[in-house]
């Protein structure tokens, strides 16, 4: 006889409420949500005054994150992360939907940058009918 676990997976968007529950600790991976909202934002009221972030949680550990990590006027840049053992599920594509939708709402226009040599981010981006706008040249230098 085989048996097969299945985890609890829930959707959350990033509320006060929730933001507090990683403060106090109460959630496992909050690295994969925090680095990319206090390393895009001044402030955590600076990050909920102007922007929005989901995340997909398995039990009570982040497993993918979807944050806007700049914004101006209506525009809002995404950045979107995914557990490594938890990619391939369409967690992703979910997170995208959500987040898009909300945009939206909120009269938004969701913009995905992503280097060529990232094929699952492209492969997202594309599943989820996002357009192809222009190609922008880096330039990298030493420090």
């Amino acid at each position: 006889m085989y048996g097969i676990l299945f985890r609890q997976i829930n959707l959350f968007r990033v509320l006060l409420i929730f933001w507090n529950l990683i403060r106090e600790r109460k959630i496992e991976n909050q690295e994969i949500l925090t680095k990319r909202i206090l390393g895009s934002w001044e402030s955590i009221d600076d990050f909920f005054n102007k922007s929005l972030a989901f995340c997909i949680m398995c039990v009570d550990k982040i497993v993918a994150v979807i944050v806007g990590t700049a914004r101006f006027n209506h525009y809002i840049a995404i950045d979107i992360a995914t557990e490594e053992e938890h990619r391939k599920k369409s967690l992703g594509q979910i997170l995208t939907q959500t987040f898009v939708n909300e945009c939206i709402e909120r009269g938004l226009l969701p913009q995905w940058s992503c280097v060529e040599s990232n094929l699952a981010s492209r492969k997202l981006v594309e599943k989820v009918n996002f357009k192809f706008l222009k190609q922008n040249d880096v330039y990298w230098f030493n420090i």
